[in-house]
């Protein structure tokens, strides 16, 4: 056996050398007629470790990336836990305030179901005194007696119908779910009607079409609670007003539900519009304002419902406007 090194000269005109073993083969008479040799081509090592260097390379940045990928979730994690508390507590703000909200308004309500319990019990009490004083005097029909008594079950159901309607108002559990614009305004307006006719305030309302949305009907009352309740509190200050009137419109336009609310109450004047959704920012007194309905109303409309609520100064008053998706009534 034999060391050998054979130089190759390529095409290209690259060359390499070739090294191995090589044994001579004889022949019968002893000559060498060949051989057998095991030859490596230099470069077949060279590219073997060139591969293997490749390969420890790219091991270890698989390595160092795991490394950082799992820090990187970590992080992740860590944050999306965070910010889901953060928006839980955020979530449990928005509810304690719309909350205080609703009791800041219980002083104005328990007041209004004054003015709607007021009438009908002076009517009552009419009823009762004419009653008995016509059976005194032995002048009581059968027909008389039953015309008091179906106008008094209507005053009973009257005032049965108000007590339903604040402690809806004031509840906060209600499902959200498909609502007639037409229903949520005459909920609102049932619980501030007397008030409004004793202030000498008209409301229009017009309906165009079956408009409808998607929400808690109580919260929505709110929010018409609180702009006819401001709209109430402008006329009040205001002296020259010969006739104070609300008008509401609700309709549908391009797939979105409408509710405006208009007065004639002089406006807002402009360095508190710009601001009139912030957050205890009003218009009236300390002592007869929270700033919060209009900012309330705004959380509602705007995060709970992915509407529009705004405000702006037309002829000699204010409009309010919602705007939110349609939804099938």
């Amino acid at each position: 056996m034999r060391a050998v090194r054979i130089t190759l000269t390529y095409e290209d005109g690259t060359s390499c050398d070739i090294a191995g073993d090589a044994v001579a083969l004889y022949d019968e008479n002893g000559e060498v007629s060949g051989a057998i040799a095991a030859l490596i081509d230099s470069r077949h090592n060279t590219m073997q470790q060139e591969l293997q260097d490749s390969y420890d390379q790219l091991e270890k940045r698989v390595q160092e990336r795991t490394v950082e990928l799992k820090s990187a979730l970590d992080s992740l994690k860590f944050e999306t836990e965070e910010r889901m508390q953060t928006l839980a507590a955020l979530r449990e703000r928005e509810e304690l305030l719309i909350h205080q909200s609703r009791l800041a308004t219980m002083g104005e309500m328990i007041d209004n179901i004054a003015h709607q319990w007021r009438q009908p019990l002076n009517i009552l009490g009419v009823i009762f005194e004419d009653v008995a004083m016509l059976n005194e005097r032995r002048e009581l029909t059968e027909q008389y007696l039953s015309q008091k008594l179906e106008k008094a079950t209507d005053l009973i159901q009257h005032i049965s119908d108000t007590i339903n309607a604040f402690r809806y108002f004031f509840c906060s559990t209600v499902r959200r779910e498909s609502l007639k614009t037409a229903d949520l305004i005459a909920m609102a307006l049932n619980l501030v009607q007397d008030s409004l006719m004793e202030d000498q305030i008209v409301v229009e309302v017009e309906v165009i079409g079956a408009p409808a949305l998607y929400g808690q009907a109580n919260e929505l009352s709110q929010v018409l609670l609180n702009i006819l309740l401001n709209s109430r509190d402008a006329f009040l200050e205001l002296k020259d007003c010969e006739v104070r009137r609300i008008q509401i419109r609700t309709y549908c336009e391009n797939g979105r539900t409408i509710i405006t609310v208009a007065d004639n109450a002089g406006g807002i004047a402009q360095h508190i519009i710009e601001q009139i959704f912030d957050q205890y920012v009003t218009t009236k007194g300390p002592d007869k304002g929270t700033g919060l309905g209009l900012f309330i109303g705004k959380l509602i409309i705007e995060k709970h419902m992915a509407g529009n609520f705004t405000v702006r100064n037309i002829g000699l008053g204010a409009e309010f406007k919602i705007d939110v998706e349609s939804y099938p009534s």
